[in-house]
């Protein structure tokens, strides 16, 4: 892990726009996510698990959100924005259980499983179908990446600080996937054909060039059925790879 100093200077150059300051932050700084996050878990978690996406989306958050002047070390601010997004994530779960008695009497006596167990414990069952679901997907998207050379912490460091050029580059990200010829160029050559990309979505070369690993990441979303939860993320002009 980079020095105090150092991580100081690379948090005010990413918070700047520079994406290199900010892939390195992620990058030299996953096992401290993982060791805040398994410590927030009270158990140890992988870089797999849905906890570490969260954490690493709520690290990325903090860079956006640190403030030096009131005083807080950058990993220590990192570390209680991480907290509260995890506490977040488990106060939702909650939310969606109620305590119910096990038991009720129907109406001649008799005893029976309470309905609202039975509701309880669907949901908890469909909950961690999701669960699963979404690490199958994270893991999946995971090694998709890895054919054109990139983690998912080059994504999160790719994403755009500003929402209008987010909402371009989920544009053409769209564009790229929905376009057969261009998606079979993507996948051949492993190149975001950007001329091509350009002339079909009138925007500017510049622009898809320094976003092409996170429009990239959003074609190879959507272009693939499977990844039901992770399209959330992509959706145009709503929300992108941020915390």
């Amino acid at each position: 892990m980079a020095a105090r100093e150092e991580v100081s200077s690379l948090v005010e150059r990413a918070r700047q726009g520079d994406a290199a300051a900010r892939h390195e932050l992620l990058a030299s700084h996953q096992e401290y996510i993982l060791k805040v996050v398994s410590w927030r878990c009270g158990r140890p978690v992988d870089c797999h698990s849905d906890e570490y996406s969260i954490g690493l989306m709520a690290f990325n958050e903090a860079i956006e959100s640190y403030d030096p002047a009131r005083g807080a070390a950058f990993l220590s601010y990192a570390r209680r924005v991480i907290a509260a997004r995890l506490a977040d994530h488990y106060r939702r779960d909650r939310a969606r259980g109620r305590e119910v008695p096990l038991e009720v009497t129907g109406p001649e006596g008799e005893t029976e499983t309470h309905p609202g167990v039975i509701s309880a414990a669907e949901e908890a069952s469909a909950r961690e179908r999701e669960r699963r679901e979404r690490l199958e997907e994270i893991t999946a998207f995971c090694a998709e990446l890895a054919a054109y050379g990139l983690t998912l912490e080059d994504v999160a460091a790719a994403c755009p600080r500003h929402r209008d050029a987010r909402a371009r580059l989920l544009k053409a990200g769209a564009a790229l996937a929905a376009s057969p010829a261009l998606l079979a160029h993507l996948k051949r050559t492993r190149q975001v054909p950007l001329k091509e990309l350009a002339e079909l979505t009138g925007l500017s070369y510049k622009l898809l060039e320094r976003g092409r690993r996170y429009l990239l990441a959003v074609a190879l979303i959507r272009a693939n059925p499977d990844y039901a939860h992770l399209a959330g993320y992509v959706e145009p002009y709503e929300r992108g790879w941020q915390g």
